[in-house]
């Protein structure tokens, strides 16, 4: 919009300059270099927009690789967890294989043990 101004006080300024007087040419040079200054100002302003963009852009390009970091540090620490629980739970595991194998033995070596326990295994069924 500010070029096409610049564009047309520049064709005034032709017009008035053939036929119109030294204060209609004056007046129009002003004209012509408002609206320069205009278009100098919208380029001005068209550049800090730009940089103000690209800006923000890189501040949010920033935020979304802190956010990938934070998430993949997060899912590393709940895999250590997910290895330390399973580790144990199957030496916890392990060891009660361990006692019911010696509770098997013990109660198979006593008939009377063996007996008591069925019953109390129907009982509680």
């Amino acid at each position: 919009a500010a070029k096409e101004l610049e564009k047309q006080r520049l064709a005034e300024l032709m017009s008035i300059g053939a036929t119109g007087s030294a204060k209609q040419v004056e007046a129009a040079e002003r004209k012509l270099v408002a609206a320069e200054t205009a278009r100098e100002t919208a380029a001005l302003q068209y550049q800090a927009a730009t940089r103000d963009f690209s800006t923000k852009k890189v501040a949010v390009e920033t935020a979304a690789k802190t956010l990938n970091t934070t998430q993949t540090a997060a899912n590393t620490a709940a895999q250590a967890a997910n290895v330390t629980t399973t580790n144990l739970l199957a030496t916890a595991k392990l060891k009660l294989m361990a006692v019911a194998t010696r509770l098997k033995a013990v109660m198979l070596a006593n008939p009377y043990t063996l007996a008591a326990a069925a019953i109390a295994a129907l009982g509680y069924g």
